[in-house]
Parts: C-alpha cells; structure tokens; sequence
C-alpha cells in the first residue's frame, strides 16, 4: 500500500503502519526503530562509502524515497535493508579499499536510478 502521508503514516507493513516524519528536506524518514533510538535516514552503506553529504548517497535517497517506498516489495526491501545494512557500514567505514570497491559495484545502479 502506498503511504498514507496526510495522516502522518508511513507504509503499511506487517498489519500495521510505519511511523514517519517529514525531514527538513521533504525526506520521509522513520522516527525511531524498533528499540526506541532515533534513526538516521537509512543510506547506510552509501553513507559509509561516498560520505553524509555526497550527491551519491542523495540519489540512493531519493529513489528509496520516490520509487521504493511506493510499493510492497520496496517497502520490504527498505525494511530488510534497515535490518541488514548497519553492521555492514560499520565493518567498511574503515577500510578504504574496501569502499572503493562498494563504490564501483554501486555505480551501475546510481547511474540507473539517478533520473528516475
């Protein structure tokens, strides 16, 4: 189901609705997860590979925001994604070549979903 944003709620998944709010830049980002700490925007490991402010990790924002989160298997994507990614991003924060090589394998699929 698609997000039902004038209520304030996110995608419905699991018998339930997400709970969302509107970031400063019109992003639609979980408030907290499920231990009750406040979320980042969830480009994880684009964040760990190209830095907090690149315009790859905007990209991967937008298409998570514009063309994932529109449909139920985005939605279960994002949400595997949420569950999966964090330890990963932690692990390549410090090895630079290890980025590097993220970085070339996530190039074909920036390029794919940039215009979209």
């Amino acid at each position: 189901m698609v997000a039902d944003r004038r209520a304030g709620r996110g995608p419905y998944v699991g018998g339930g609705y997400l709970p969302r709010s509107r970031t400063m830049k019109g992003r639609w980002a979980k408030k907290r997860s499920d231990t009750g700490k406040k979320r980042e925007n969830g480009c994880f490991i684009a964040t760990a590979c190209y830095g907090t402010n690149s315009n790859e990790v905007e990209i991967f924002r937008r298409w998570r925001d514009n063309k994932l989160s529109k449909n139920k298997f985005g939605n279960k994507f994002i949400n595997l994604y949420y569950k999966t990614s964090p330890p990963i991003a932690k692990f390549i924060s410090n090895k630079p070549n290890l980025k590097r090589m993220i970085q070339i394998g996530l190039y074909p699929i920036k390029e794919m979903v940039k215009n979209q």
